[in-house]
C-alpha cells in the first residue's frame, strides 16, 4: 500500500508539471492534466489489483 501512496504522489507531480505546478481553477472545473492524473492513478490501482490478485491466488493453491 505503501508504494501505491509512493505512485500516487508520482501522479500529482505528473499533474501539477504539466499545469505549470498551478492547481485546477476550481472544483468544478477540469483540464486535460486532471484526466491524466486520474488515468494514471486508474492504471496504478489496476496493477496493485492484479498484483494482490495472484498473490491471493498463490496462497489459495497452497492450501
Amino acid at each position: 500500500m505503501s508504494a501505491q501512496a509512493a505512485a500516487e504522489k508520482f501522479c500529482v507531480l505528473e499533474k501539477e508539471a504539466g499545469t505549470d505546478w498551478m492547481p485546477s481553477p476550481s472544483p468544478h472545473t477540469y483540464n486535460m492534466w486532471d484526466g491524466i492524473y486520474a488515468e494514471c492513478v486508474y492504471e496504478t490501482r489496476k496493477q496493485q489489483d492484479a498484483r494482490l490478485r495472484s498473490l491471493l491466488k498463490s496462497y489459495k493453491n497452497e492450501d
